[in-house]
C-alpha cells in the first residue's frame, strides 16, 4: 500500500533536528581527523535510549559470521516476509540501537520479520566488508526459511548504498535476487571529493 506525506511530521522533523545536532558534527568532525580515537558507538548507545523501540515487537539478538544482527518479529507479523535492514550513518556511526525503531516501523506496515544487521564500519573496515555482512544477513534469512521472493532488502543513507550493494553481490555470485529493494535517501556516491 502506498502513502504519501506532503509534509514532516513533528516526529520526523524532531529526527531530522536530532540528526543535524549529533551524527552529522561527528561525521564532520571524524573527516576533518579521522586519525583520532573518536567514540564511534556514542552516536548509536545514546540513540538507543532516546528514541525507544516499537512497543510490542519481539526482538531476538542474532549472532552473524563477523557481525550482531536483531530479529525483530511485530505483532501481527506473517511469516511468509522478511526485511533485511541495514542502517545508515555513514559506514562510521549508527546501529542497531539508534535504527531500532525505524526497522521495527517497517517490519510492522509490512507486516514482515525484519533483521537488522549491524554491519562492521570504518574507520576499521571498508564499505566492502560491510557488504559482506549484509550478504551473511541475506544468507541468514533464506537459512531460516525465507526464500528470495519473499525478501525485500531495505537500508537508509550508507544502508541504501549497501541495500544496491548487496543486490548487485548477489547477482555477481549468482544467487536468487530479493523480491524488492528499498533505497530510502540513499548514499549513492561513497567517493570522496574535495573542497
Amino acid at each position: 500500500e502506498r502513502v504519501e506525506y506532503y509534509t514532516r511530521s513533528f516526529r520526523s522533523r524532531l529526527s531530522w533536528l536530532g540528526l543535524r545536532l549529533s551524527a552529522y558534527p561527528v561525521i564532520a568532525a571524524w573527516s576533518r581527523k579521522p586519525e583520532l580515537d573518536w567514540p564511534y558507538g556514542l552516536f548509536d548507545d545514546v540513540a538507543g535510549k532516546v528514541v525507544p523501540p516499537l512497543p510490542g515487537n519481539f526482538r531476538e539478538p542474532v549472532e552473524l559470521p563477523h557481525c550482531k544482527a536483531e530479529l525483530q518479529i511485530p505483532e501481527g507479523s506473517r511469516g511468509d516476509r522478511a526485511v533485511l535492514y541495514l542502517h545508515g550513518g555513514a559506514f562510521i556511526v549508527g546501529g542497531i540501537a539508534s535504527h531500532r525503531r525505524l526497522a521495527g516501523s517497517i517490519g510492522a506496515a509490512a507486516h514482515a520479520h525484519v533483521l537488522a544487521v549491524e554491519y562492521r564500519k570504518m574507520p576499521e573496515h571498508p564499505p566492502s566488508v560491510s557488504v559482506q555482512d549484509c550478504l551473511d544477513g541475506y544468507r541468514w534469512l533464506l537459512d531460516r526459511g525465507f526464500a528470495p521472493g519473499q525478501i525485500a532488502i531495505a537500508g537508509d543513507s550508507a544502508g541504501g548504498f549497501l541495500t544496491a550493494m548487496t543486490a548487485i553481490a548477489l547477482r555477481d555470485a549468482g544467487m536468487e535476487l530479493p523480491a524488492a529493494l528499498i533505497l530510502e535517501n540513499p548514499l549513492i556516491d561513497p567517493t570522496v571529493h574535495p573542497r
